[in-house]
């Protein structure tokens, strides 16, 4: 029996061993296990505060942008609004000068016509009267038609210097057309 015994307590003694090494090793394993996943979780902390301080920025800087687009539009929407402003301006101003040039147009063929009508009765009362008033007739022909000349030439330059407006304004027009569509495709694009 102390035979048995001892071989028993032997047994047990290897037995309390294996357990206790395989309680060692277990600890030991978990004790890595567990350090490890403190630095996993470390690590996992360290990329979630990047991430998030990544997330951060890129609001601020999507804010930024659409603040910097809304303020854009804005100041293209005032410059549209200055072009067609200028536009209509424009227009008016055309709209005055051809009225003026045709108010100048319709007093110039007045004008041609009563002159025509002066030369004839002219030549009529110059028969009639006779030959003493006939110098007369002359001076006052010749006075009639320095002073058509000189109407003439005024209104002339009058026509002139509308026709230039004229052309001017037009020209200004088509450039706000112009500005006014590319404004108007940029506000689409920035929209």
């Amino acid at each position: 029996r102390s035979r048995n015994r001892e071989h028993h307590t032997r047994y047990l003694d290897q037995t309390d061993n294996k357990t206790d090494q395989l309680l060692s090793t277990t600890i030991n394993q978990l004790q890595t296990d567990l350090v490890n996943s403190r630095f996993n979780e470390a690590d996992a902390k360290k990329v979630a505060h990047e991430l998030r301080c990544k997330l951060h920025e890129l609001e601020e800087s999507k804010s930024d942008q659409s603040l910097r687009y809304a303020e854009q539009i804005a100041v293209l929407k005032d410059e549209l609004f200055g072009v067609k402003l200028r536009e209509t301006e424009l227009i008016n101003q055309l709209e005055e000068f051809k009225r003026r040039f045709n108010d100048l147009d319709s007093l110039w063929q007045s004008h041609i016509g009563k002159c025509k009508s002066a030369a004839n009765d002219t030549k009529r009362s110059s028969l009639w009267i006779g030959s003493l008033n006939s110098l007369d007739s002359h001076e006052m022909n010749g006075k009639i038609k320095f002073s058509d000349r000189l109407l003439e030439t005024r209104f002339i330059n009058q026509i002139g210097s509308l026709k230039q407006q004229i052309t001017d304004l037009t020209v200004q027009q088509e450039l706000s057309d112009r500005r006014a569509d590319r404004l108007d495709k940029r506000v689409t694009e920035l929209l």
